[in-house]
């Protein structure tokens, strides 16, 4: 038996659900970055805390955008739905962390 030939199906992955892990894989990006630079750098000017902050607000859209693209992906019909699982629970752990790191940032 040929091995480039050992397809089951013809179905090809969700390019939503590519999208939503690309977004998840973006967002993580955005948020280790902005740990690092909160770490070891230790911005002390108005502005770059604020650029910090914005930062921190685009990588939360970014990674709820990127939720909503899986949940999307999973209700395609004849499309693999693995990107979109892992997007939809990549995207998920990093919004809730954003939201509990900005609960606590209000709070503190």
């Amino acid at each position: 038996m040929d091995r480039l030939q050992l397809k089951l199906n013809n179905l090809k992955h969700s390019r939503i659900g590519i999208v939503s892990t690309v977004l998840g894989v973006i967002s993580l990006t955005i948020f280790i970055s902005l740990i690092f630079i909160l770490m070891v750098i230790k911005p002390v000017d108005e502005t770059q805390l604020v650029l910090v902050g914005f930062l921190g607000l685009v990588s939360l859209i970014t990674s709820v955008i990127g939720f909503f693209f899986g949940i999307i992906g999973l209700f395609q019909q004849e499309a693999i739905k693995m990107y979109s699982l892992i997007g939809l629970i990549g995207n998920g752990i990093i919004a809730v962390m954003f939201m509990y790191f900005y609960y606590l940032g209000i709070v503190y």
